[in-house]
């Protein structure tokens, strides 16, 4: 009979172990199968001791997403005495070599062993040195180019560690910031909007263009974006349209069901959370008007929804819900994304708020990564531009600084005259691990790709009154207009410009 708690020991206590001989190793319970050789012997066996650490299940990639490297069980300069400071099992009987390692690639090393479970969770500061040419790697590296390579683990001498890793520059960062989210939100020190003078020089240089036009295109392109949001008329008329965005706040019922739903991936989760929608949240002592909120379609690729609001009683009688922004949906600034911008929204739940920014080009986010994070190691800039350019949907993604980070996904983007919405604020590329994430860049979709897709899953689901409902509310936009005929779901010609 299995006693208490021997099933969940077990789990940890497995060692599986591929190959023979002085070359073979063991790899971790949630080892990836696409990573394993064809035909290569498997053996499955469990020790007294706690080999690893019980991780969350991830989703399997295909074997070119993965770069699979060895660690050696003889940890490797200033390091030999010092394996029970690496591996959580002290003592393993079992004859192999190496540890099998893999990472997802743009992923640091620390981070691939930290996933892997069998390293200790406080292993840092650590190099790795190659076996066959003694090269070093640094933790704070991706592992996109160990793959299939051989290390020895080397941990710094006493009193010679230095903080390189992403979680101790944030948490260095956190020690000296005590503040609530909204304080940190509201005292952040603003990015710099433009790129760097010597790098706009340098540029210049390198296409054979006149310094001073470059810098008298610098000065008027964002003296232009400043005046344009100094005007009063731009102003007030954000400040209208701002009546139309709320606050949605969702919250899990009180029921046990919502979490085997999660488990089992089934679609109707939403129907275990409850979602208001706050409208003129905009101070702390006067609450706005609530409605509850339920969903009616969405897509995940965007981070979208489309929801009902029916008002919550004991609510002031009001006659309508604030007018939509359908009518202003346009397309992105030209030229192509350059210009400037205005996020209105509810960063961290709170009242809200307005930021005035400067968009991005395409050209320039390589440069802006590296301003942004100049008091940064290398790496971290390496690996944020490559976690962009590697986005799905990187090509159509509207770029920004702003303060706006956490709980401000879904505000609108406005163009620089504040008559047009162009894009929806959706998240920001960070660094850092977990709960210790920092933003470098914000983005928002463009709201026309979003609109095409919104009414695409109208027609494949057969919402065919809903259809007609957004068919009626596009007249007098002709962008929106566009996209409805281009889908055949409009049979008026376009208008002429």
């Amino acid at each position: 009979m299995e006693k208490p708690g021997e099933k969940k020991r077990l789990e940890q206590n497995v060692i599986i172990k591929v190959g023979e001989g002085n070359d073979s190793y063991i790899v971790a319970t949630h080892f990836p199968c696409s990573c394993l050789p064809p035909r290569m012997c498997l053996t499955i066996s469990t020790s007294n001791n706690v080999i690893e650490k019980k991780q969350q299940q991830v989703r399997v990639l295909p074997r070119e997403k993965y770069s699979v490297f060895f660690i050696d069980k003889e940890g490797g300069k200033d390091s030999k005495s010092k394996t029970d400071m690496i591996f959580r099992c002290k003592n393993i009987q079992q004859q192999f070599r190496y540890f099998c390692v893999y990472g997802t690639k743009g992923m640091t090393v620390e981070e691939a062993l930290r996933r892997d479970g069998r390293f200790l969770d406080g292993l840092t500061n650590f190099t790795l040195s190659d076996n066959r040419t003694g090269d070093v790697t640094n933790c704070t590296e991706i592992v996109d180019n160990l793959d299939g390579r051989k290390f020895q683990i080397r941990l710094p001498r006493k009193g010679k560690t230095k903080a390189t890793n992403p979680s101790q520059v944030v948490q260095e960062q956190d020690s000296t910031q005590q503040t609530s989210q909204e304080e940190e939100n509201a005292s952040a020190s603003p990015k710099v909007q433009n790129i760097e003078v010597t790098k706009v020089l340098e540029n210049a240089a390198k296409n054979g263009v006149s310094v001073k036009k470059t810098l008298k295109l610098k000065r008027e392109n964002f003296g232009k974006i400043q005046n344009s949001f100094s005007e009063v008329h731009t102003v007030r008329g954000l400040l209208d349209l701002s009546k139309s965005i709320c606050l949605l706040m969702i919250e899990e019922n009180n029921n046990s069901g919502l979490t085997e739903l999660k488990k089992t991936k089934m679609n109707n989760w939403v129907n275990y959370l409850t979602i208001t929608a706050e409208f003129s949240f905009e101070s702390k002592g006067k609450p706005g008007m609530k409605y509850q909120a339920t969903l009616v379609s969405g897509t995940h690729d965007l981070d979208f929804v489309l929801l009902k609001l029916i008002q919550l009683p004991g609510q002031p009688e009001v006659e309508e819900i604030p007018p939509g922004l359908l009518k202003i949906f346009g397309p992105v600034p030209l030229p192509v994304y350059d210009g400037g911008a205005c996020i209105i929204g509810h960063p961290a739940g709170g009242v809200k708020k307005m930021d005035v920014t400067c968009i991005i080009r395409k050209e320039d986010r390589e440069q802006a990564v590296e301003q942004n994070l100049a008091s940064c190691e290398p790496f971290i800039v390496c690996s944020t531009n490559y976690q962009i350019k590697m986005n799905p949907y990187a090509d159509i993604h509207v770029t920004y600084n702003s303060f706006m980070y956490h709980g401000s996904s879904g505000s609108p983007v406005f163009d620089a005259s504040g008559r047009v919405v162009f894009g929806i604020h959706t998240r920001g590329f960070t660094y850092g691990f977990q709960r210790h994430e920092t933003s470098v860049i914000e983005y928002a979709h463009p709201l026309l790709t979003i609109f095409e897709k919104f009414v695409i899953n109208l027609k494949e689901s057969g919402n065919d009154q809903m259809l007609e409902k957004v068919k009626e509310a596009v007249t007098k936009n002709k962008h929106l207009k566009k996209i409805l005929v281009d889908l055949f779901l409009l049979d008026e010609p376009m208008e002429e410009d």
